[in-house]
């Protein structure tokens, strides 16, 4: 069992596992000839051949046992060992089986020498039955005893159920994962679907309804003109237009911040860059942006917007929390893979910090965001103080170089790193030395 413990270390939800477990088995008994092993999947109490000797492929493998019916059905009802000795007790237990499984099973059977003996023992971990091992005996010599069902006993509820249950339960949990993150792409999608709805909505609807009444201002601010007893009018329309103009422009800022025109023309790159002059507008903290790789702008289109807040999430953070006066985002692509690096020079994390705090709803939608994207996310302090996020894209997922509008348009990215002061972009300074 020692190679089957190997490879469950390696991947515990290995499937060859079972195999493994099973061809030791056989080898472990000098009578046994053949066997297969047979699961429970889930709350449901059938069992599933997941398992067999390779003469018996393929018409013992995927056979579904239920309670009471062949050798695991039977062993699964009655919760313990079972030995058929004869010929004839073998017989009477394929008779248990539907008609149509009996009928794969006899066709086996009469490509083989016929069963003499058969031993059965129940899979059992946590106080549960989980499956069944069935060993079968077809030489001419004497049959299984009650010595041998007992050590396939002992064997099947220590070490042989553990592996099985181990493979099982990570089967089971990488199953329900991908199943969350499914779900949870689905739902940040409807967000951004939203997102893009609210925005068009705003651009549509409520800025086009404050230019008209800027219109209707202009022309109550040119009929009040030279009127002197109209005076108080002109000024208090002008005070109404300062004001709409205002709130123009707020309502412009929010449409782009639910989702941003330049992440779609230009790519994801330019869409940083406007990020990160926008996060520190009237700030006082400087950003350098240094991007060696074009693969930002090769992501698919849900990874990018998925990118994209994670660092709008990041430079909020950095902004409001950090107390930093440098923050440096880079892009490139290192030993592990693609990645984007967020660093800062602010007080760090709080002691003690964790995603999983009641008040860190932002650092686990970016944890989130990243899985979406299929990536990873690290936030931990800086190697200089501060706070780093980093992000790594291991493997494929990039769409090619078919880039973005722009890009298709005949724009050619150097990808230079640009520093954004307190003023905004203060120009090139180099290219990443990495």
């Amino acid at each position: 069992m020692l190679d089957a413990t190997a490879r469950l270390a390696v991947d515990p939800a290995d499937p060859g596992v079972m195999q493994v477990i099973l061809e030791r088995a056989i080898d472990m008994f000098d009578k046994a000839d053949a066997g297969f092993i047979a699961v429970r999947e889930g709350a449901d109490e059938v069992l599933r051949t997941v398992a067999c000797s390779e003469q018996y492929l393929p018409h013992v493998m995927d056979l579904r046992w239920p309670p009471g019916e062949g050798g695991p059905g039977l062993v699964y009802q009655a919760r313990r060992p079972l030995l058929w000795s004869a010929p004839e007790q073998v017989e009477a237990a394929i008779e248990t089986v539907n008609p149509g499984d009996r009928a794969a099973i006899r066709s086996v059977a009469s490509l083989l020498p016929p069963a003499q003996s058969v031993i059965c023992a129940p899979l059992t971990a946590r106080g549960e039955v989980i499956g069944a091992i069935q060993l079968d005996h077809r030489g001419q010599t004497a049959p299984f005893t009650e010595w041998e069902l007992g050590v396939l006993a002992q064997m099947a509820s220590n070490a042989m159920a553990m592996a099985l249950d181990n493979s099982i339960l990570f089967t089971e949990l990488r199953a329900q994962r991908s199943q969350t993150q499914e779900l949870l792409r689905r739902i940040i999608a409807a967000q951004e679907d939203e997102r893009v709805r609210v925005a068009r909505e705003l651009h549509d609807v409520i800025a086009q309804t404050m230019t008209a009444l800027l219109g209707g201002l202009r022309v109550l601010r040119r009929a009040a003109e030279g009127a002197p007893e109209l005076e108080h009018l002109d000024e208090y329309l002008s005070q109404v237009d300062r004001e709409v103009r205002a709130a123009m422009e707020a309502t412009s800022d929010l449409a782009s911040a639910l989702r941003p025109a330049i992440l779609d023309d230009l790519g994801l790159a330019r869409a940083i860059e406007w990020q990160a002059q926008r996060a520190v507008r009237s700030t006082g903290v400087a950003v350098e942006l240094d991007f060696s790789s074009d693969w930002l702008d090769r992501l698919p289109g849900q990874a990018a917007i998925m990118v994209f807040r994670i660092v709008q999430e990041a430079l909020s953070n950095v902004v409001r929390h950090s107390g930093a006066r440098q923050v440096r985002v880079e892009a490139g692509d290192g030993d592990r893979g693609r990645y984007l690096r967020i660093t800062d020079d602010g007080v760090g994390l709080p002691a003690g910090g964790s995603l999983e705090a009641p008040d860190a709803v932002g650092l686990r939608g970016m944890r989130e965001r990243a899985e979406v994207a299929g990536g990873e996310l690290a936030i931990r302090a800086g190697a200089d103080g501060g706070a780093e996020v980093l992000l790594t894209m291991a493997g494929p997922g990039l769409t090619g170089n078919e880039g973005t509008a722009a890009q298709r348009a005949g724009e050619k990215r150097t990808g230079p790193s640009l520093v954004i002061g307190r003023s905004g972009f203060s120009g090139e300074v180099g290219v990443n030395p990495w």
